[in-house]
């Protein structure tokens, strides 16, 4: 492989400089529309040079008491509507059917949430885990009757402290993939180190993926429905690494190879050489 060397040159431009003075009660001063907050207080942080100013500098307001500021949102969780829970769980449990979850902070979970309503998952930027678990049935287990739809950007990591390590599961159950970075990477067992699923379909289970990047320890399994109560997996889109979802060799004869990639819909592939 060719190296190529690259010198980067900083230009270090001599001015002279002016000190100003604070100007008056006329200054049209610059804020931000995002919320700045403490634990106790939120405000709106100026943009301008006058950093000291503060926009609508108040105290937080928690009139329900769920540990979240109804103006700031400073202490939020998981949140659906506007109520905060302080675990992925609850959000889940409590929520409506065809409700939003938006998460606002990275949780790793004792193991995996079992889904049997419909639910859309902004995963906003956030992590999700389940490193101690030891069932092995996903990061998020979905039953018939269930649809969950994740959207935004974030990982879901399947890796736990089980034989299976599987990031996502219809089992009966409907998920529709937007975005998100999944993985189970650094899985091991000694039942089976050569198998890991990484998105996996039973019982009739449905898996549509339109976005997103997908890494398995064990790249073959990536996508993997049940050999004998079969669910369907259908590729649009996503980003996946050493696996080609039109030419998967893990189903039973005479489906093998098998394509998951939707009709009109073609794989493109790019190597990438990585230097270490």
């Amino acid at each position: 492989m060719k190296k190529l060397k690259i010198t980067i040159c900083s230009l270090l431009v001599l001015c002279s400089c002016f000190v100003l003075s604070a100007c008056g009660e006329n200054c049209d001063h610059t804020f931000e529309t995002k919320w700045t907050a403490n634990e106790t207080h939120h405000w709106h942080a100026a943009t301008c040079e006058h950093v000291e100013e503060k926009k609508d500098y108040a105290e937080h307001v928690d009139t329900n008491k769920d540990g979240m500021c109804d103006v700031c949102m400073y202490g939020a969780q998981a949140v659906v509507g506007n109520v905060n829970y302080n675990t992925l769980e609850l959000a889940f449990e409590n929520a409506e059917a065809g409700s939003t979850i938006t998460l606002y902070k990275n949780f790793d979970l004792q193991t995996g949430i079992i889904v049997t309503k419909e639910i859309v998952l902004d995963l906003n930027g956030k992590n999700l885990s389940v490193t101690n678990d030891t069932e092995g049935v996903g990061v998020f287990w979905v039953k018939a009757g269930g649809k969950l739809t994740i959207n935004g950007d974030g990982v879901i990591n399947g890796l736990g402290n089980n034989a299976y390590s599987i990031a996502i599961w219809a089992d009966g159950g409907e998920v529709i993939i937007n975005g998100g970075s999944y993985t189970n990477v650094g899985a091991s067992s000694a039942f089976d180190s050569e198998h890991f699923d990484l998105i996996y379909v039973k019982n009739g289970g449905r898996v549509t993926i339109n976005g997103g990047n997908f890494k398995c320890e064990t790249p073959k399994w990536t996508l993997n429905s049940n050999d004998t109560l079969v669910g369907t997996i259908v590729v649009k889109g996503g980003v996946f690494a050493g696996f080609d979802p039109s030419n998967a060799d893990t189903e039973p004869a005479p489906n093998n190879p098998c394509s998951f990639v939707a009709d009109g819909y073609k794989v493109v592939s790019t190597e990438i050489d990585q230097v270490t």
